[in-house]
């Protein structure tokens, strides 16, 4: 009964990443958001110039910025169930590409920020909404360099005794991770139609990132089943608390967003480092 469950999983994770993963569906994404941006900038172009009634697509803002905010947002969905497929490979990684999204969510801001410029862009109409967008860009750059060091300094150590725990050990982060991609397209679908409580551009974002601490603690104690070493455990736990930090500076107020995603990202990063060097002193790398 357990080998039958196992390799449906398997069968199912690999079917679906490889899918995910292919050219002809990442060919699709491309085409799609060119699309919806070409298709959004022209309609925003006939509100401005009159030949749309206001009332007509109301929901688009009379700012051709908005296609780049609307463009993002979904290569940002995009990015974020591309992320699931990480789970598979280890916490650390799955860890860094939360942070990976994390800096476009704050990136995303900036492009958020700018559907608020009047248009054309100047800086003296501007200078209220300009320290936000700087906060969130330089915010997004100075993640990127800290996970540059994160991912430069992984070693990763099986926490498995033999190649039949690891072959488990994965199944169960497979399954996992086909729990949160089920998840994320049933709160996407909702959010889009307008029945999720609260739906707008953040609910996704929110309830995906929620959802994501409830699976990394499971994953802590899951990962007991494996390894009862101390620092294995007070890693994984860390991680799991990284991803509380992540939760938090999504919605958090300007400015604030920016200091908890550093936070998170060096914490990350602290965490790894202390987690390698002792295993090092301890002679099991």
């Amino acid at each position: 009964m357990i080998e039958k469950s196992y390799d449906f999983i398997n069968v199912t994770f690999d079917r679906i990443e490889k899918f995910w993963e292919s050219e002809k569906f990442r060919t699709f994404v491309a085409f799609t958001l060119f699309a919806v941006f070409v298709v959004v900038a022209l309609i925003t172009q006939l509100k401005i110039s009159g030949f749309i009634s206001a009332g007509f697509l109301s929901f688009i803002p009379s700012s051709h910025l908005y296609s780049i905010r609307l463009t993002f947002s979904m290569l940002l969905a995009y990015e974020i169930l591309s992320m699931v497929f990480s789970l598979k490979n280890s916490v650390s990684n799955s860890i860094g590409k939360q942070i990976e999204i994390l800096s476009l969510v704050i990136l995303r801001h900036g492009f958020k920020d700018l559907v608020y410029f009047d248009e054309p862009l100047s800086m003296l109409s501007n200078i209220k909404p300009m320290t936000v967008f700087l906060s969130d860009v330089f915010g997004g750059l100075i993640i990127l360099i800290i996970l540059g060091y994160y991912y430069r300094m992984q070693i990763h150590l099986p926490i498995t005794a033999s190649e039949d725990e690891k072959y488990s050990f994965i199944t169960v982060k497979k399954g996992l991770a086909l729990v949160i991609l089920l998840y994320a397209i049933v709160v996407g679908v909702l959010t889009i139609a307008g029945f999720y409580p609260g739906s707008h551009y953040h609910a996704f974002f929110e309830s995906f990132f929620t959802f994501l601490i409830f699976t990394d603690i499971l994953l802590v104690f899951l990962s007991l089943r494996y390894s009862s070493s101390y620092y294995i455990l007070f890693r994984n736990s860390g991680f799991a608390l990284t991803t509380v930090i992540i939760r938090i500076a999504i919605t958090a107020p300007d400015y604030y967003r920016v200091v908890l995603a550093i936070t998170a990202a060096i914490f990350a990063l602290s965490l790894s480092w202390g987690y390698i060097n002792f295993q090092k002193k301890a002679g099991i790398i």
